[in-house]
C-alpha cells in the first residue's frame, strides 16, 4: 500500500521502483546485481551510460521517421547514426529499457481512446530526461 500524497503520479512510482531496486541490491549483494545487469535497466541506463538530451533526441527522430512502412529501416538507420558513438547493444538497450517503457508510462498517464497509437511527436518532446 501506499502513502504518497501523490499517489500513483510519476513521482510515486519512481520513488516506489527506486525502494525496489535498492532492496534487490541489497538482497543479491553488488557484484550480483551488476553481473545480472540490473545496473543498465531503467531510467538508471541513462546516466551509467550518459545520454544526452540531443542523442535522446536524436533517438525519438529516427524511431519516428521509421515508423510504419518504414519499420524495417529503424536498426539500420539507428546503427548509422549513432555509429561510433554507441553499438548495437547500448541502442537496444536504451530502446527496450528507457524509450519504450516511457512511451507507455506516458501513454498510461495520459488514457485516450486512441492510446494504442504509439509514437507521436508531441509525446516524443515529454520524455527527454538530463544526465545529472
Amino acid at each position: 500500500m501506499c502513502f504518497c500524497t501523490d499517489d500513483g503520479s510519476e513521482d510515486c512510482v519512481k520513488l516506489h521502483v527506486n525502494e525496489q531496486r535498492g532492496k534487490l541490491k541489497q538482497e543479491l549483494g553488488e557484484d550480483v546485481f551488476r553481473e545480472w545487469g540490473f545496473h543498465t535497466m531503467g531510467e538508471s541506463l541513462i546516466k551509467l551510460a550518459k545520454w544526452s538530451m540531443q542523442e535522446q533526441a536524436e533517438f525519438s527522430a529516427i524511431v519516428r521517421r521509421c515508423q510504419g512502412d518504414n519499420e524495417k529501416k529503424l536498426w539500420p538507420d539507428l546503427q548509422a547514426s549513432f555509429a561510433g558513438r554507441r553499438n548495437r547493444e547500448e541502442l537496444g538497450s536504451y530502446y527496450f529499457n528507457v524509450y519504450v517503457l516511457r512511451k507507455r508510462a506516458h501513454q498510461n498517464r495520459t488514457y485516450a481512446p486512441d492510446s494504442e497509437k504509439f509514437d507521436t511527436d508531441k509525446e516524443d518532446d515529454d520524455l527527454l530526461v538530463t544526465c545529472e
